[in-house]
């Protein structure tokens, strides 16, 4: 139902202050994890596009 983000997390984030601060503090770090989240961004959103192909029948659980 919703569509998929036309901006990066990283772009979304660092527009917080508490996740900017980071990347001044320990710049590193704070790739790894940013470059983590992202991947599992991408991972949640396959597994919604994923599931968005299937019939509710899918979900039914068999008696």
């Amino acid at each position: 139902d919703s569509p998929r983000p036309t901006i990066s997390l990283k772009d979304y984030a660092y527009n917080e202050l508490r996740y900017k601060v980071l990347t001044i503090t320990n710049p590193t770090e704070a790739e790894r994890l940013m470059k983590h989240a992202q991947e599992l961004v991408n991972l949640k959103w396959k597994n919604y596009e994923e599931l968005a192909t299937k019939k509710a029948s899918d979900f039914v659980p068999l008696a």
